[in-house]
Parts: structure tokens; sequence; C-alpha cells
């Protein structure tokens, strides 16, 4: 299980990087450095975007965190296919796609859900 959940992990940070990436794509337009803030503000509001609409713990209902999880990570694969990336972006999709279903079945996540929840003293 928590295989499962360290790849998810691992698969959604790889998403905001390229998010982060395609900020970085627009902003160099005007330069470096307006480049540079572009990936950082890309970067931020992908996590504020997940932190408050899609996480395990975000207070929002469930199809509102499947639609948030298939933008953020969907536009990550887009991002990767509009660069001309192609094998990567179907890569990504494919493995994105089986953690993302196999960690929504409910023994897994119930198991998750176990393992989020904070320890008392």
């Amino acid at each position: 299980m928590l295989f499962l959940l360290a790849a998810l992990v691992v698969v959604e940070f790889v998403a905001w990087l390229i998010l982060s990436m395609w900020g970085w794509t627009i902003g160099s337009q005007w330069g470096d450095t307006a480049g540079a803030i572009g990936a950082l503000a890309a970067f931020a509001l992908v996590v504020l975007a997940w932190a408050t609409l899609a996480a395990r713990r975000a207070k929002v209902p469930q199809g509102v965190k499947w639609v948030a999880k298939a933008v953020i990570l969907g536009g990550a694969v887009a991002t990767l296919a509009a660069t001309g990336q192609i094998p990567a972006a179907i890569g990504l999709g494919v493995v994105t796609l089986v953690l993302v279903l196999v960690c929504e079945t409910k023994p897994v996540r119930e198991t998750l859900d176990v393992l989020a929840k904070p320890r008392e003293a």
C-alpha cells in the first residue's frame, strides 16, 4: 500500500513540475526573470489548487476532487504532448491513470484513509 501511495505522490509532484515548466515557457517570452516568475507562480498555483481541491484531506465533494485531479494531472500530460514529448506524455498518462484508479478502489482508499489520520497522543 505504501508503495502505491509513494508512487502516486511522485507522479503528482512530477505533474506539478511539468506545469511549472509550462509557466517558465510562457514567462520566458519576456526574458529569463519573467520565466522564473512564471515557473514559480505556476508551481504555487498548482500546489494551492491541489491542496484546496484535490488532496485527500480537502474539504470538498469527491466529484470536485476528481475534476481537480483530472485538470491538473491531465494538464501535465497535455503540456508534455504540446511540447512534442509524445512518448513521455503517453507514459505519464498511463501511469497516472492506473495509479489513480488503483488508489481509489475501496480497499486501498480505506487503508490510505487510516494511514492519513493523525495519531492521537
